[in-house]
């Protein structure tokens, strides 16, 4: 009875809307510049408060916009578990099903759609690209310009310039006019032919249109027609059943996901021509590993060389990174660029810095080379005590 208990807390907490990680929040890292993008962005008053003593979240009044989840730039919020399930069957059904491949998103009421959602600006532009390296992602907009919902309508022109950079400008989104979905006379851009079977322009495969009856129809056999409603009610189904996860989301699940599937595309043989925000280490870098204490997601690393060896590595793991910013503003050499698109051949492997330094002795902390002394500062300044 207590175990069923403790999943029915976990249900009803995490399940029905985001959950927040104190520990991954900028404002519990530091306190120099406070961080207020969830409490600007949330059109509820969830947050009230910003700051490491502000009181927790009243999600009572949350509407489960998403909003926070996506704007949230260490990703110290995840999504609610429902609303993860429903946006990872919705791009399941890429792979699973061998008559269409392509899914439908759209915020318009009675709109037959794969996947509805009143406030677009809550999807993350990792989840936007995720099924675009597969299929085509069509998202189906309203009137941004007059819609009410001014706080979706912003975050939803922030994900879309991210989605922009990880395909380098590819000219999905054009640079001129003020409308975030395109002008009224059609889609940016066209559904083309099937561009499967050519040399993938994955960016193509993203459309953000404002006319429903540019997305093509789609017509099934009696076959397909019955597979698919058994596939749907089975995912209605799960939906409401315990699942095998028992952790509390997190906030880097469309992350990880993307960049697995990066790989997989780097993997067949056609390069991995995308483009992720990442910090980067100058030649004046340390390896003192202030960047390490402060990152909120554990995304920096700094890892010994071989013994003898006179150096350091800094490790920056892009599955973890957020592209907060945090690391290149405590740096005190100013040794770390702010996050710009960085090319990735290899998206799961970690980036390394080496930086050239010895061990102290007494501490094993980094000695720079050409310092003049075989200790660190800490170590002199302490030995200068005695």
């Amino acid at each position: 009875m207590a175990l069923w208990s403790e999943y029915l807390a976990k249900k009803l907490i995490f399940d029905n809307h985001p959950s927040l990680d104190g520990n991954r929040c900028l404002n519990h890292v530091q306190t120099r510049s406070l961080c207020t993008v969830c409490k600007d962005v949330c059109p509820a008053g969830v947050f009230s408060l910003s700051g490491p003593e502000a009181p927790a979240p009243d999600w009572t009044a949350c509407i489960n916009c998403g909003l926070c989840a996506g704007a949230c730039p260490s990703r110290a919020i995840a999504p609610a578990g429902l609303q993860i399930q429903r946006q990872y069957a919705a791009t399941t059904n890429m792979q699973k099903t061998p008559y269409y491949k392509d899914i439908i998103i759209s915020c318009l009421n009675g709109q037959n759609a794969d996947l509805y959602t009143e406030y677009p600006g809550g999807l993350s532009w990792e989840y936007l690209c995720f099924p675009a390296l597969q299929g085509r992602i069509l998202l189906i907009t309203g009137d941004c310009q007059s819609c009410e919902k001014q706080s979706c309508r912003r975050q939803l022109e922030k994900n879309l310039a991210a989605a922009r950079s990880f395909f380098r400008g590819s000219g999905i989104f054009p640079d001129t006019g003020p409308e975030v979905a395109g002008s009224a006379a059609g889609p940016v851009s066209p559904c083309g032919e099937d561009i499967r079977e050519k040399t993938p322009d994955y960016a193509s495969n993203l459309i953000v249109t404002r006319d429903p009856d540019a997305v093509p129809p789609r017509r099934y056999t009696r076959r397909e027609a019955l597979s698919l409603a058994v596939r749907r009610s089975g995912q209605t189904a799960s939906s409401v059943l315990p699942s095998l996860q028992e952790s509390v989301p997190d906030g880097t699940v469309w992350r990880r996901l993307l960049l697995r599937r990066m790989d997989l595309a780097a993997d067949r043989g056609r390069g991995c021509p995308f483009f992720l925000p990442l910090p980067a280490f100058r030649e004046t870098c340390t390896a003192c590993g202030i960047c390490a204490r402060l990152c909120p997601a554990g995304a920096i690393l700094r890892v010994p060389g071989p013994e003898g060896s006179g150096r350091f590595y800094m490790a920056l793991l892009p599955e973890k990174c957020t592209a907060c910013g945090i690391c290149a503003g405590v740096c005190p050499e100013k040794a770390l660029q702010a996050p710009a698109p960085v090319r990735m051949a290899a998206p799961v492997r970690p980036r390394l810095h080496a930086v050239a330094a010895a061990p102290c002795p007494r501490c094993g902390e980094p000695v720079p080379a050409g310092t003049g002394s075989g200790l660190c500062a800490r170590c002199r300044g302490e030995q200068g005590c005695f």
